[in-house]
């Protein structure tokens, strides 16, 4: 009797520590409003430089997504994609930012040098990557038209 009732007490007070244990993937982070990109409105966003002589520019929607949403603009020059500009990143966690300032510029090189949305993921970076692609590709079919 003395054996079930020591391993009962064990197993609520694991289960206790277990159910009370906090990580710190799943907490929301507020993004103070030095950190946090322009929302854009219907013209250009002030951190968007003008665009070149006779280029095009084209927005992709914004895709949303369990960190935040993504939205990016393309600039065509003729053909020629000529630099992709984002518009939104996510920036729910704080590992968002990081992730932003790693994959974004991995997918921006990638993206220019293969004039197009074919590319690989950015590992570790998954869903912003898929999120960036899916908007891009969308964009360049909008500056298409």
């Amino acid at each position: 009797m003395r054996k079930i009732a020591f391993f009962l007490i064990g197993t609520v007070a694991g289960l206790v520590a277990l159910f009370s244990y906090r990580t710190s993937r799943g907490e929301a982070l507020a993004v103070p409003a030095a950190v946090a990109p322009p929302s854009p409105g219907p013209s250009a966003s002030p951190s968007t430089p003008p665009l070149p002589p006779g280029a095009r520019a084209g927005d992709g929607p914004v895709i949303t997504t369990e960190f935040g949403q993504v939205q990016v603009r393309v600039v065509l020059d003729g053909s020629r994609l000529v630099d992709v500009v984002p518009l939104k990143v996510h920036d729910v966690h704080a590992h968002s930012l990081e992730l932003n300032d790693y994959a974004l510029p991995l997918l921006h090189d990638a993206v220019l040098a293969a004039q197009g949305a074919r590319v690989d993921t950015v590992t570790g970076a998954t869903v912003t990557s898929q999120a960036y692609l899916s908007s891009l590709q969308a964009a360049l079919d909008a500056a298409a038209k």
